[in-house]
């Protein structure tokens, strides 16, 4: 799987909310995504991005796109966040 696009949204709202839409690539037809786990530490908010594939799969070698949004979890404070997405940063600030 290849992440190539992180866009960032702000709600504004109190506390505001942030979701991440996440664009990429998965490596063949029987590849799909699977979840997005959060985590936050200091001003780094990372997202890992794992995929799942059945074991022994015949799979067509075509690769397709995916594209899914995040809602961050937890309340954000002011300030400059980066937004880690498995190997792709974006810059945040609230």
């Amino acid at each position: 799987m290849m992440i190539e696009s992180v866009a960032i949204s702000v709600k504004e709202s109190m506390p505001p909310q942030v979701s991440v839409e996440i664009n990429g690539m998965l490596n063949d037809g029987c590849t799909a995504f699977h979840e997005a786990k959060q985590s936050i530490d200091g001003n780094t908010i990372k997202i890992e991005v794992t995929t799942i594939r059945p074991k022994d799969a015949m799979c067509n070698q075509q690769i397709s796109p995916f594209s899914t949004i995040i809602q961050i979890e937890g309340e954000l404070k002011p300030g400059e966040y980066t937004i880690l997405v498995n190997d792709v940063a974006e810059a945040l600030k609230l």
